[in-house]
């Protein structure tokens, strides 16, 4: 008898733990998020600076970009220049997961302290994009 009160204690004990971390995390995400900065050979630049070293084109493509995460698991994106994206998150220890409506990956974005950085695509530097809960 004693046993299995114990047993259920530790079980409800772990069982609460459990949904408090994972809840901690989803809310954490929670929110409307937008570029702050840039990260190039590990050095931060605001999108200012950034928009004089690579001209106003790459600010204007991805530095107005608002991502809300919605405590339902779905997000949407509204980029400064091209069509909205909707879909699901999941979050890991290290890495929001981007799922379309068919639940195919569409990208990740890696949780760096209180930011996240995006790998800017298609172009032949390391080069991040840092958004900033808003």
């Amino acid at each position: 008898q004693f046993k299995r009160i114990l047993v259920f204690m530790l079980a409800s004990t772990l069982l609460f733990a459990l949904t408090a971390c994972s809840k901690s995390d989803g809310n954490a995400i929670t929110g409307k998020w937008a570029v702050t900065s840039y990260k190039y050979n590990d050095k931060i630049y605001t999108r200012d600076e950034m928009s004089e070293m690579m001209g106003n084109v790459f600010d204007e493509a991805y530095g107005n970009t608002v991502i809300t995460f919605n405590g339902d698991g779905s997000f949407s994106s509204k980029p400064a220049n091209g069509e909205s994206q909707s879909g699901t998150y999941k979050v890991s220890d290290s890495e929001v997961s981007f799922y379309d409506e068919s639940d195919d990956l569409i990208t990740t974005m890696t949780i760096s302290d209180d930011t996240l950085e995006l790998t800017v695509p298609d172009i032949n530097v390391e080069m991040y994009i840092l958004y900033e809960k808003q």
